[in-house]
């Protein structure tokens, strides 16, 4: 397995320097597709990775699908070579490795967001100048919503997370107090003053305003947090190490 994630990467990187920068995306996309069809349509992931079947099988399969889902030769190429390699279920990384490569040839960086309720394009906008602005380069967003972090947002780029939800701070806590590290009395809730006024209800369409605060708050979180650069810190996890 190790012998043929080597040879994929080899291979991937090949591909990527006989391509011009304006088709990678085309070839990204073709790779893609024909992965998500060999998982989704019926007997043909069997046809990959089931050794009764032979190399030549696997060659006609990808005929038909590359006709089907009009992929370009190149990619078709390179799927052969794959198909040769008995390699299908490095794909993911190949794909990965063409995107990282597309995305440093154009200087650009791609960032997984994940909040509890969909985001504006005013917050991502936000987001996306901060990001940008921190790292030099441009960013592409892909947002996610998960209602299970109950609030805050997650943020991956590249290998690294950085998990700014409400989950990923109970956890903290909960490790805290498990080590010892922490006493109850210092997260104990705040009880609001008699007279503080009642905070006003949020339109029904308006995400609540905790909300609002912890995404537009990430932009001077995310700033300290990488200024530190520091991986042993308990926010940021990489992923490699997962």
């Amino acid at each position: 397995m190790k012998k043929n994630t080597k040879a994929i990467k080899r291979y991937t990187k090949t591909l990527f320097s006989m391509v011009e920068i304006s088709e990678v995306e085309k070839v990204i996309s073709d790779i893609s597709k024909f992965y998500q069809t060999a998982n989704t349509v019926n007997n043909v992931k069997s046809v990959l990775v089931n050794p009764l079947f032979t190399e030549e099988d696997r060659v006609k399969l990808l005929d038909i699908l590359a006709a089907t889902l009009k992929l370009s030769s190149i990619s078709v190429k390179f799927l052969k070579k794959v198909i040769e390699l008995g390699a299908y279920t490095e794909l993911p990384n190949a794909i990965n490795t063409l995107t990282k490569l597309y995305f440093d040839a154009k200087n650009m960086s791609k960032a997984v967001i994940t909040t509890s309720v969909k985001m504006s394009e005013q917050l991502k906008k936000l987001l996306t100048d901060t990001l940008s602005d921190k790292f030099k380069r441009k960013f592409e967003l892909e947002c996610l919503v998960d209602t299970g972090i109950v609030g805050g947002v997650v943020v991956k780029i590249d290998s690294n997370l950085y998990d700014l939800s409400t989950r990923g701070q109970l956890r903290l806590i909960k490790e805290s107090l498990l080590s010892g590290r922490v006493s109850t009395s210092n997260i104990a809730p705040k009880v609001a003053a008699k007279d503080e006024p009642p905070r006003e209800k949020p339109h029904k369409d308006e995400p609540p305003k905790v909300y609002k605060e912890n995404v537009m708050g990430v932009t001077n979180y995310l700033s300290d947090k990488l200024a530190k650069d520091d991986s042993s810190e308990d926010w940021q996890v990489d992923f490699k190490k997962i």
